[in-house]
This record gives structure tokens, sequence and C-alpha cells, in this order.
């Protein structure tokens, strides 16, 4: 690559990051302001679901950023809600797919419904048929101890009204920018440097293999996952099918989360292993669709 391409990689770059910043920060904003306001009773009603959790956890579970995924891996730790609800939330869990879908503007817009519809409906499918087998015992009282033991916070009171939400909107877009800019200088290099054409057919020609490597991709525990996924498919290099794939799986913070509180291991690897499977086995069922 010379260093006239290298320098035309970086300044669409800068273009394009400050043409969806202005679009970044409001979102962020409406969405800190929802969540602040109804996070309390949303996560109230995932506790005392029952046999609505997967309908519920999914539901819940589309809310913009992955703060439901993150409580939900926390009450699964603390035996508070089944394995089909913890799977479902994290299955519908958008997290920075909203936001870099409405950076694109009104283009992306039916592709980001029929994304966020399908990962829903798959996530009460998957949630259900996985509560049908899975036998744990619940015992609420759990999160507590495990709550006191991380200071995780769960408790806290409100982010502190505009000014709180201003200030958490400057930081997240700050935050997703630098994953933005990053992602789009090395698909730009790359694409600088194979050429648009083969790039293209690296993954899309290859059955079930982009789903497979974008399933991967989505298990990376914060928002790189799904920045980066997003990014690939906006950018025509994978398919429809691996781009639902590895949001499927991707659920931020929430697989931290589980991986740190949940004291059993093995359950934990068996939840991540269904978790992949039902990402890779959704992407190549319903991806035809996108």
């Amino acid at each position: 690559m010379t260093l006239d391409m290298l320098l035309d990689v970086v300044l669409d770059t800068i273009k394009d990051a400050l043409m969806i910043l202005p679009i970044l920060f409001i979102a962020y904003f409406l969405m800190e302001m929802m969540e602040d306001m109804a996070e309390d009773k949303l996560r109230g009603a995932l506790r005392r679901a029952g046999k609505f959790g997967p309908l519920l956890g999914a539901l819940f579970g589309v809310v913009p950023e992955c703060g439901f995924a993150a409580a939900a891996g926390g009450f699964f730790a603390g035996r508070v809600i089944s394995a089909g609800t913890v799977l479902a939330v994290f299955l519908s869990t958008s997290d920075e797919l909203i936001p870099i879908f409405l950076g694109e503007g009104t283009r992306e817009i039916g592709t980001l419904i029929l994304v966020l519809g399908l990962k829903v409906t798959w996530g009460i499918a998957v949630g259900y048929a996985v509560d049908c087998f899975w036998r744990r015992s619940r015992d609420g009282s759990a999160i507590h101890s495990i709550c006191e033991e991380e200071h995780c916070g769960c408790d806290d009171e409100g982010h502190g009204g505009v000014l709180g939400w201003l200030r958490s909107a400057a930081i997240h877009t700050g935050k997703i920018m630098i994953w933005i800019v990053l992602t789009s200088l090395v698909l730009g290099m790359l694409v600088e440097w194979l050429g648009e054409d083969r790039v293209g057919t690296i993954i899309p020609n290859v059955p079930v293999l982009g789903e497979l490597v974008t399933g991967l991709l989505g298990l990376i525990p914060n928002c790189a996952g799904s920045v980066l996924i997003a990014e690939l498919y906006l950018g025509g290099v994978i398919s429809g099918g691996a781009m639902l794939s590895g949001l499927l799986v991707s659920s931020g913070t929430g697989l931290l989360v589980l991986a740190r509180m949940n004291r059993d291991r093995k359950e934990t690897l068996r939840l991540l292993l269904i978790l992949y499977a039902a990402g890779v086995i959704g992407g190549c069922a319903l991806g035809w669709l996108i």
C-alpha cells in the first residue's frame, strides 16, 4: 500500500466519523434517558417473569445498549432467572447495532428493523427450547451476596438527570467512535491492500464459514464485536446471514458479567456453547431474509 492510498483511507475514515458523530451522540442521549427512566421497572419485571421469562427477556434485550444483558448475566448467576431467559436476552441484545445503523441514515432503517425482529423472534424460540430441558434451582437471595462481593452497583440510584445523561452520552459516543475509527481504518486498509473484489469474496462465497467466523467475533465481550460485525456488513464484506450470526451471539458486557459472577464454570461454558450454536444456526437459517 502506498502512502497516498493510506492517506486516502485515513481521510475517508475521519470524514465518515465526523458525519455520524452528532447522530451517535443524540442516539446515545436518548438511550441513556430511556434506560435511566425505565430500567428499574424493566429489571423488576424480568425478575418476576416466571414462565414468561424468555418472552420478556427477548423484548427487554432489544433495548439499545447491553445494560440488560449485563443485568441478565448477574441474575442468572444469582439464580434469579432461567437459562432460557438469559439466552433470550443475550440473543436479542442490540448492543451497538442501533446507533451504527442509524448513523448510515434512512437507507438501512428497514434492514435494522428486520434484524431486530429476527433477533427477538429467535431469542424467544431458543429461550423456550432451552428451558424445556435445562433444570436449575432458583434462589433470588443468592444475587445479594454476589452483588456485595462484586460491588457492581446494581442498586445505585439514577444517573443524575439531564447532565448525567449528557455525560454518559458523551462517554459512550467517545468510546464507540474510537472503535468505529479503528475498525474503519483496518477495513479500509484491508480493502485497499487486497482490492474490493477480492475482499468481497473471502467470506460470503463459503457456505456456513461466514456464520462460524462472525459467531466467534460475537463472543468478544464488549462493544467491539458488534461494531466490527456491523461495519463489515455495511461495507459489503459479509453477507446478511453472517452478520445475523455474529449479532445474535454478541451480547456485550453480559458475557463478562456472566463469566465473572457465575461460580459454576462448567455451566457458564455450556451456556456459551449453546449461545454460539444458536447464533450460527440462526444466521444460517434466517440470513436469507436479510
